[in-house]
């Protein structure tokens, strides 16, 4: 956990009430080409509404204790891909949408220095995984890294089975310097990835494509998030997604999900209007997705046996 602020849990669940008005050198590795960064107008169109949080599932596993990342299965609706925060093994949970334990995945050769965020994307017809390794608390790490593997097909119906990958890796050093982030997304449209800092102050957005196994590139600012909460604690980022359709974001912070829409993720993620979800009353809430049609967002906490909630959008 970047922040351990379990103490000021009751500040984060009674502050969004009391708010609720408020829209919530040489050295340097080579930048690799990326896709021009979207410019196109955002459509007038209304922005999404969703429903109040119903409880999907609770996670009943005890090696389940503090989830940090949460992603859809691309092979399974019935299926989610899971990792706990700093501290854990390089393993990821699959547990079913009844929250029972499918199969534990572990990644050969890898070292879970900070898991932060997992994302589940569709590319050219194979569904990728990526996990990142992108927390540092002091600010400090020269580099960062991302790995990534296809997705292995998983029976629903296994129980606590065991599986293995080895994964391709990348490192990635942040344009203006070290930065702490726990927020990993993915873009469908064109696979660039997107990492958010948590910050709750200047909150910057950061690309870069994927250059490849083994190799380096560097992460560039594109925006500044606009963020609703007015507590700063309140605009710490623990968690994104991006929605199938590529036109959609969801940013998780301790005040809540905040929902941003556009022609496109930098559209989205420049918009100065978002929405907030209803208030869930999750203590130390990290891990935020869309589900596998984006027809709902899920989102789930630290701690034993923590539910899983569902937002559908309406």
């Amino acid at each position: 956990m970047s922040h351990r602020l379990l103490p000021l849990c009751i500040l984060s669940i009674a502050l969004p009430l009391l708010l609720g008005s408020i829209s919530c050198s040489d050295d340097t590795p080579p930048t690799f080409p990326l896709p021009p960064v979207d410019t196109t107008d955002t459509p007038n169109d209304s922005l999404p509404h969703y429903a109040e949080a119903d409880t999907l599932c609770r996670i009943h596993d005890e090696r389940v204790t503090e989830l940090s990342g949460i992603a859809p299965s691309r092979w399974s609706s019935a299926l989610l891909w899971m990792h706990n925060d700093s501290g854990d093994g390089p393993r990821l949970f699959v547990v079913d949408t009844l929250g029972d334990m499918v199969a534990i995945c572990t990644l050969n050769g890898s070292v879970a220095r900070d898991w932060e965020d997992i994302s589940t994307v569709m590319l050219d017809g194979t569904s990728w995984i990526y996990i990142g390794d992108i927390g540092d608390n002091t600010a400090s790490r020269l580099t960062v890294s991302v790995s990534r593997f296809p997705e292995p097909r998983i029976d629903p119906a296994w129980r606590d089975s065991s599986v293995s990958v080895t994964p391709e890796q990348a490192t990635f050093t942040f344009a203006d310097g070290p930065r702490d982030c726990e927020a990993l997304m993915v873009d469908p449209r064109t696979g660039v990835i997107l990492i958010i800092e948590k910050s709750g102050i200047q909150t910057t957005v950061y690309r870069a494509a994927w250059p490849g196994d083994g190799d380096s590139a560097v992460l560039q600012p594109i925006v500044d998030l606009a963020l609703p909460f007015a507590v700063r604690f309140l605009n710490l980022v623990t968690g994104a997604d991006i929605s199938p359709s590529g036109d959609r974001v969801v940013v998780r912070c301790y005040g809540g999900i905040v929902a941003y829409t556009g022609v496109s993720v930098e559209k989205a993620l420049s918009a100065d209007k978002s929405t907030v979800l209803p208030a869930a009353p999750l203590a130390q809430a990290e891990a935020v997705c869309y589900t596998d049609d984006g027809t709902a967002v899920l989102t789930t906490t630290e701690g034993k046996q923590p539910p899983v909630l569902r937002f559908h959008m309406r």
